[in-house]
């Protein structure tokens, strides 16, 4: 469970020794070190506690965590697989290709100038990643306002309320109200078949749909037509699936 959580704390010299009890218990073969020395990188999130990480007895408050990742894991992999920060995210899905294309990852690493994408930069041992800073706030809420640019401000009536990801960004790393008067640009949906439930209006040009016919269904019949704000998801030849 330790090696599966892979998150450090930093722990005062009196809780020491409880904690070693907890890894012994955990780990009968255990000698009471930590874990084996990998590479590591720090991620800076909101507070914990060691109880809310390792679900002991122990309740020692710490600001940044320290996480082991595996030789080529990508930042969010890691992030995820160690339950530590949870990094924003839409075009991402642990089981389809990286294209890094909705931005909404980005984090600041220190020593670089420009931000990042989580979801395909690679963990390097010693990095050190700011998910809250006031440059990723700023930069995540002006991409989560272009997302909505075009979408219908018809939330407390859409069948996804309550359950879309798109409206809980939306309210954690969102603005209070939009800055666009103009027209929404509008869409009539083809038919695509009885597997897609197909709302232009809505989409956000994720391309999972497309990702997953291609790698999982091994379907390569739908695409990304046009670009930019006139971008589309149809079939190769108009036709449904």
């Amino acid at each position: 469970k330790w090696k599966q959580l892979g998150v450090l704390g930093t722990l005062e010299d009196s809780q020491l020794p409880f904690f070693i009890q907890w890894l012994s218990n955990e780990h009968p073969s255990s000698d009471g070190k930590a874990v084996a020395e990998i590479v590591k990188f720090e991620i800076s999130g909101d507070e914990k506690t060691i109880e809310e990480w390792l679900g002991s007895d122990l309740s020692k408050a710490f600001d940044g965590v320290e996480i082991e990742f595996q030789p080529g894991e990508k930042i969010i992999q890691a992030c995820d697989r160690a339950k530590a920060v949870h990094i924003p995210r839409y075009c991402y899905h642990d089981g389809l290709s990286i294209v890094a294309q909705c931005r909404m990852c980005l984090v600041e690493v220190e020593g670089q100038r420009k931000l990042v994408t989580a979801c395909s930069t690679p963990a390097s041992d010693g990095m050190k990643i700011h998910t809250k800073s006031e440059k990723v706030k700023k930069s995540v809420t002006g991409v989560q306002e272009f997302l909505l640019a075009n979408h219908p401000l018809d939330c407390p009536i859409c069948d996804q309320a309550g359950e879309c990801s798109l409206q809980d960004y939306s309210y954690n790393h969102g603005q209070e109200d939009s800055r666009y008067d103009f027209f929404r640009r509008t869409f009539i949906d083809v038919d695509m078949g009885p597997s897609i439930k197909k709302n232009m209006n809505r989409c956000i040009h994720c391309t999972r749909c497309i990702r997953y016919c291609d790698e999982v269904g091994k379907i390569h019949e739908m695409i990304a037509q046009n670009r930019g704000n006139s971008t589309e998801i149809i079939t190769i030849d108009n036709k449904p699936l």
